[in-house]
């Protein structure tokens, strides 16, 4: 992503939105922070997020693997990425989408 684009799509309201979107009461990721605990600071949770991005200096944490044991006994690995991230992948998304979106038929997978 060039830092043009970044610098005009990630701002703080559009994070705030992603923010707001994302699914409630899922596990804390490898930091243990809960969507709750982050809206607790939430504008400066996102000031910083943001500030991070622009000056490069973001980086997705580990993401936390848990194992879901499956009906036949065996276990399914699942990953879970801590809020912040969630954020940074849900605007990532948001902003492929926009760009790519249009050039996809009924037939693309």
């Amino acid at each position: 992503m060039t830092t043009k684009l970044m610098s005009k799509t990630l701002t703080e309201d559009f994070l705030k939105e992603c923010f707001r979107e994302l699914k409630r009461n899922k596990s804390p990721g490898i930091d243990g922070i809960t969507e709750s605990e982050y809206e607790k600071r939430l504008d400066e949770n996102i000031t910083d997020l943001v500030a991070r991005l622009k000056a490069k200096r973001y980086k997705p944490k580990p993401v936390k693997r848990v194992y879901i044991p499956k009906p036949n006994g065996d276990k399914r690995p699942l990953g879970i990425p801590a809020v912040e991230d969630k954020i940074v992948q849900m605007a990532i998304k948001k902003i492929l989408e926009a760009i790519f979106e249009q050039d996809f038929m009924d037939t693309s997978y």
